[in-house]
């Protein structure tokens, strides 16, 4: 991965955004100190980001070993258009009928099914012939979480990208967001394409990056 010099404006960590919450006028309603309340929330996020990778590893696994008609419900199979479709079919009926659950209340976290669906195979690539639940599952991070994970799954670059970050120690998503956008900027701008594109969301959904399908590469940025 090649790293890129500072070229494109802030966005999320700029003036602009900051003055819209002066630190002066927040407080904590049990009269907690602002660095303390600040550190607990950071630990607890990360916390959830381990727990929830173990028990979503795990849950992948036993869903990934479905079968119908001899064919496995694998993470590439799901990606397949036609016989995609015909396995989730079958497999939804299962799910609701026999064992009694609706598997979509895994897929609606969308943020934390699909960072784990996207990355197991990267991280595990015996994935399919491990028990995860006889071997440790390990969040693979230190100082990014799941929202870090989500905003680059979609790049060829994800994991390059997210070790990197990761070795800088603790920053804010504020500052993960600015860099990356520079980042795909300044590498649209080298292959003289837009390959990358930011995808900005409001309300309850995450940000995301957005690698543009073939037919649109020779967009000029």
């Amino acid at each position: 991965m090649k790293l890129y010099p500072k070229t494109y404006e802030d966005v999320f960590t700029s003036e602009r955004s900051l003055k819209k919450c002066h630190l002066d006028e927040v407080s904590i309603s049990d009269d907690t100190e602002l660095g303390e309340y600040i550190l607990s929330l950071r630990k607890a996020f990360h916390e959830l980001d381990l727990e929830l990778f173990d028990k979503m590893v795990k849950i992948e696994w036993l869903l990934t070993k479905f079968c119908y008609r001899g064919k496995r419900r694998d993470i590439p199979s799901r990606y397949n258009r036609c016989f995609g479709f015909f396995l989730d079919q079958r497999f939804g009926i299962f799910m609701r009928n026999y064992m009694g659950r609706n598997p979509r209340v895994i897929s609606i976290c969308r943020p934390f099914s699909t960072v784990v669906r996207r990355y197991v195979l990267d991280l595990y690539p015996n994935f399919y012939e491990m028990d995860p639940f006889k071997e440790k599952i390990e969040f693979p991070f230190k100082n990014i979480g799941f929202e870090h994970m989500f905003m680059v799954y979609k790049m060829d670059e994800r994991m390059e990208i997210l070790r990197y970050w990761d070795s800088l120690g603790y920053k804010s998503i504020a500052e993960f967001t600015d860099w990356i956008l520079n980042w795909i900027n300044c590498h649209n701008d080298e292959i003289g394409y837009k390959k990358y594109v930011f995808e900005r969301t409001h309300g309850w959904y995450l940000d995301t990056i957005k690698k543009l399908e073939k037919s649109y590469e020779g967009t000029r940025t």
